[in-house]
């Protein structure tokens, strides 16, 4: 990826390619949503002032999953088929951060 990502977003990737050995195109598209995801949770009052790292994977409620395929619903104007793949990569990451 071209862009700086946190430390834990770095670890998970890590963890995907080498734990998991998955392809690096699935690694790159689940990367790209978790920071998709991160950014939208990042634009919220809840989250605006709060470092990326393990507490704030733990704050991430329900409702703010919700919100975000929402958003990219209607915003992004993903289709259902999007939307799962989003989904996927979250359940994955939050699988990680559970461990």
């Amino acid at each position: 990826m071209n862009r700086n990502l946190p430390e834990i977003i770095k670890s998970y990737e890590d963890y995907l390619s080498v734990i998991q050995e998955k392809a690096s195109s699935t690694v790159y598209s689940y990367i790209v949503h978790i920071m998709l995801l991160m950014d939208y949770l990042k634009s919220k009052d809840k989250y605006q002032d709060l470092k990326i790292d393990e507490r704030f994977m733990n704050l991430i409620e329900l409702q703010d999953l919700y919100g975000f395929l929402s958003y990219v619903k209607k915003e992004r104007n993903n289709s259902s088929f999007a939307r799962a793949r989003k989904i996927a990569s979250i359940h994955s990451t939050k699988e990680y951060f559970c461990y």
